[in-house]
This record gives structure tokens, C-alpha cells and sequence, in this order.
């Protein structure tokens, strides 16, 4: 994929929301004001309605609580994303923060929204057979683990004294994963855009039922992107993290930052994230191959085999 130099375009009126369980941080990025609603539909809705002229709303992914925000602020029309939390945490250590409580992370929502918002994408509800299928196949998946962890203790040295109960728990998980199998067929049978896909799916040699409902569920995108996006999104594309220095620290915070970070330039130059590289892919010294200036040095190459380990980091250990 070629990288996009084209002039960063940053927005002015962004809303942002730290949702939890119970309540909702929201932080206006024109007045860098913070205030603290319930997380109730009808509260949420009245707190959003005065910025339904603004140009996005942001919040991160919370397992669902986040889902009352994003359906009124669809009602009213203001434009949505919900962020991926660890690329905001990137984003946040890039420019030398961290978040500390809801107020500093609604505030670096802001921020986020101010800077990249116009490249984010929008939030789009989902059709609710959809929404169906993804809890159906990660019961299946929970339910599959605790077979197998059942499955291990079962076979363990001394399990004699609950091998009955482990045998019944077996069974009733067995059970169960065949009553959501079954459930997860009707309910693609009776979608017919659901059930053409799957028909595409499970025609790929190697793909069974299993396989096809999964990329169903949690790769809807399937089909309207191309085959680099698509394993991205799967977290099989390799994203390579060149660093040279394998103790570099995290970033440190400043008192300006974290005391409101929404308030700085969405235009400010950010700092260059540092982040650890793995020792273990480093190139031995003992394998590593010479370069090409020292191959054809000979006496440069006497002089630095007298101090093997002048140029590598020790070893603490």
C-alpha cells in the first residue's frame, strides 16, 4: 500500500465520549469542557443534542456500553466512529501522554478526533441478524474453550475423584455447541444475503461450516475490500517495527499534557513513538554475516575481531 502525503485536514468541532459501564465522559474540543452523563439512552440523547451539528463523534470500543452513545447520535444525525482503543493508546504515547482517568482519556479522544477524524471511518449500526450471528459464534467459541479445558483436566493424573463430573460437563457442553450450530444455520438460512455468502465461502476448498461462520460474524467487510485489507484486519499482514535500540523507555509525560490535552493544536508536530524492539529476532553475533566494506578491509577486519562485543548491548543476565 503506497503512503498517503496528501495535507492532513483537521477538524474543529469534535465531540468525544469515555464510556463506562454506568456513565459517559464527554469533552468538547472547542471549549475543552468535561462533564459526566449516565449512560442511559434518553440521557445520552439529550446531552448529545446540543453538538448534533458537529462534525464527529468519537469513542472507543467497550465491550457494547458504548453501543447507547453510538444509536443517539445516529437518531440525531452526528456523524460517529468508534475507535480501536490500542490505536489510541499509540496515538496518546506518540505524542508523549497517557491516559490517567476518564476526564484525560475523553480529552485525548478529542484530540484523536481532531487530528484524524477526517480519515476515520464512520460508525454504521448493524443489521440486527448480524448482531445475532457475532453473539451466537462467540458463545460457540466460549463454550468450545471450556470443552477443552474440561477435555485437559479430564486426562490429568488424579482427576479420579470429579472424572463423573467432568464426564457430564462434557456431555452438556457438547450438547450445547450442537444447539448453537444449529441455531446459527437457521438463523443464516432465513438471511438471504447471509446464506449467499456463506455459499461463496464454502465453496473455497478447505473452508467447513465452522470456518465460514466465523468469517461471517467478525469479518463482515468480507467482499468489499481487497486481500491486503482483508488480512490486515485478520492480523495476518506483517507490520514490520524497525528499532535499534532495544531499551528505548516509554515516553514520558508532561503536566501540560495530561492536564488537558485536548487543548493543543490538532496541527502540533508529534513525537516519534518509541517502541521496543524483540532482542530475540536481532541477528546473532555469531551468525550474523559481514558486510560488504568489511570483506574487502582485511585489517579492518583483524582490528574488530579483537573486541567481538564492542558494538552489542550486554547482556543483563
Amino acid at each position: 500500500m503506497k503512503a498517503d502525503h496528501s495535507p492532513i485536514k483537521g477538524l474543529t468541532r469534535v465531540l468525544s465520549a469515555d464510556v463506562a459501564k454506568a456513565t459517559a465522559v464527554l469533552c468538547d474540543s472547542r471549549t475543552g469542557r468535561r462533564w459526566t452523563v449516565a449512560n442511559e439512552p434518553e440521557v445520552l440523547r439529550q446531552a448529545l443534542e446540543p453538538f448534533a451539528d458537529y462534525e464527529l463523534l468519537v469513542c472507543e470500543a467497550t465491550g457494547g456500553y458504548e453501543l447507547p452513545l453510538l444509536d443517539a447520535a445516529q437518531e440525531l444525525g452526528l456523524p460517529a466512529h468508534r475507535a480501536d482503543p490500542l490505536k489510541v493508546k499509540r496515538y496518546i504515547a506518540s505524542l508523549g501522554g497517557a491516559a490517567k482517568t476518564d476526564d484525560i482519556d475523553a480529552g485525548w479522544l478529542a484530540r484523536y478526533g481532531q487530528e484524524r477524524g477526517a480519515s476515520l471511518a464512520l460508525w454504521q449500526k448493524p443489521e440486527p441478524a448480524h448482531s445475532q450471528l457475532v453473539a451466537l459464534v462467540r458463545h460457540r467459541a466460549d463454550l468450545t474453550d471450556t470443552r477443552t479445558q474440561a477435555k485437559n483436566r479430564r486426562g490429568s493424573p488424579g482427576c479420579q475423584a470429579v472424572a463423573g463430573f467432568l464426564d457430564q460437563q462434557l456431555d452438556f457442553l457438547t450438547q450445547q455447541i450442537k444447539a448453537v450450530d444449529a441455531a446459527i444455520a437457521e438463523l443464516i438460512d432465513q438471511q438471504p444475503d447471509l446464506a449467499s455468502r456463506r455459499k461463496r465461502l464454502r465453496d473455497i476448498q478447505g473452508v467447513g461450516p465452522v470456518v465460514a461462520h466465523t468469517l461471517l460474524a467478525l469479518l463482515p467487510e468480507l467482499g468489499h475490500i481487497n486481500r491486503r485489507q482483508a488480512a490486515s484486519l485478520a492480523g495476518l499482514a506483517p507490520h514490520p517495527t524497525d528499532q535499534d535500540d532495544a531499551t528505548a523507555t516509554e515516553p514520558q509525560t508532561t503536566a501540560e499534557t495530561v492536564s488537558n490535552p485536548c487543548s493543543s493544536s490538532p496541527h502540533s508536530q508529534p513525537q516519534e513513538p518509541k517502541v521496543p524492539s524483540n532482542p530475540s529476532l536481532n541477528a546473532s553475533p555469531k551468525t550474523a554475516r559481514p558486510s560488504a566494506a568489511s570483506s574487502s578491509q582485511p585489517h579492518e577486519k583483524s582490528s574488530s575481531s579483537q573486541t567481538p562485543n564492542s558494538n552489542q548491548t550486554d547482556n543483563p543476565n
